[in-house]
């Protein structure tokens, strides 16, 4: 890519993790907690 990006990382504990672990798993907690609120 030639145009304007950004490259990010996630360190957790001193060690380097896969920031895309961390945000699908935000996603799916999010998700959980809204279909719960559904359901009221």
């Amino acid at each position: 890519t030639s145009g304007p990006h950004l490259h990010w990382g996630l360190k957790y504990g001193g060690r380097w993790v896969d920031p895309g672990l961390i945000l699908r798993e935000m996603y799916a907690q999010q998700t959980r907690s809204l279909s719960g609120l559904q359901g009221r």
